[in-house]
């Protein structure tokens, strides 16, 4: 189970702010989240955030995903751990998925699923991709594979970045 008060998660997390790429491996390991790669999450699902029976959480991310997108979405997943996953509302979402309960698939107590979906891409993006480093590191590179390469994300995922920054994309 784990029990880790939220200074000590994020004591764990700023440890490997600067490092990039970002190691989410690693910050989901010393938070005692176990990591698994599978072929069994439902359709147009990238990952899943869950508490197991024991108490423990675990994060699932669809192993057909390319590396850089399994780590967005174990960056994605993180977020709401840190965001969501110490409060009352872990308990108010999910519904079984075969014997898991899954933390986050649909809201059943009136909750803005999609903002909190948002709030936890935003995460993600911020914890891969930190402004100050991405706006120097954007400014600098001559490619969008630079930018990509540095922070271990999808090309997409740096132009989606830079776009909300106002950086404009490279083409």
């Amino acid at each position: 189970m784990n029990k880790m008060k939220p200074q000590e998660i994020k004591t764990v997390i700023d440890r490997y702010r600067n490092d990039f790429p970002v190691k989410v491996g690693a910050i989901a390991k010393e938070l005692n989240i176990a990591l698994v790669s599978t072929a069994e999450l439902p359709p147009n699902t990238s990952g899943s955030l869950v508490k197991e029976a024991d108490g423990r959480y675990t994060i699932y991310v669809d192993q057909n995903d390319s590396q850089r997108r399994q780590r967005f979405t174990i960056a994605h997943e993180l977020g709401h751990f840190v965001q969501h996953g110490h409060a009352e509302i872990l308990e108010k979402y999910g519904e079984l998925l075969n014997p898991r309960k899954t933390v986050f698939t649909r809201p059943s107590n009136g909750t803005n699923f999609q903002e909190i979906e948002k709030e936890a891409d935003n995460y993600a993006a911020d914890l891969l991709m930190p402004k100050a480093e991405f706006v120097k590191t954007w400014n600098d590179a001559e490619t969008l594979s630079e930018v990509a390469d540095k922070f271990g994300v999808s090309s997409m995922a740096a132009n989606v970045r830079a776009a909300i920054l106002g950086l404009g994309v490279f083409r």
